[in-house]
């Protein structure tokens, strides 16, 4: 199951047709694989802080939205590369729409693999086994000096 639908792509881009035809450079199949690519590593981003499948609501939306943001960054590459006779104005326009929509994703979904950030409504995982401690739970770095005498 992933965060968006292929539908979710469709409205991004008003006029994607993605029926299956002759000079079709993207199908219906091509955005759903997108999508399921793009579900797995945001899934691996996450799989380390928090239990899958996340299943919080707001949490959900925020996930929808950087996975909706990630395909549309790469459909868009995709059509304007498959475009016959590129116009550089739209070129230009889309490009930065896309780039910052992607960059400020990418940089979400590292803010959260970092814990920087938590997911709204999703307590992220705590050690179940003997090794948690107040340093482990807080990311607190021990400092050890080579070459000295410590204790």
């Amino acid at each position: 199951m992933t965060y968006a639908l292929s539908t979710d792509i469709e409205t991004e881009f008003r006029d994607l047709d993605l029926t299956a035809g002759p000079n079709k450079s993207l199908i219906k199949s091509d955005i759903d694989a997108f999508l399921d690519e793009t579900e797995a590593f945001i899934n691996t981003h996450l799989s380390n802080r928090y239990e899958l499948p996340i299943v919080g609501f707001e949490s959900l939306l925020l996930l929808k939205k950087i996975e909706i943001d990630l395909v549309a960054f790469r459909v868009a590459k995709i059509l304007n590369l498959k475009r016959e006779t590129p116009i550089p104005d739209s070129r230009i326009e889309q490009d930065l729409n896309y780039s910052a929509a992607f960059q400020q994703s990418t940089r979400l979904l590292n803010d959260l693999f970092e814990g920087t950030i938590l997911l709204p409504d999703n307590d992220p995982k705590t050690a179940g086994s003997g090794i948690s401690s107040f340093n482990q739970t807080n990311n607190i770095q021990p400092i050890w000096e080579r070459d000295t005498r410590q204790w």
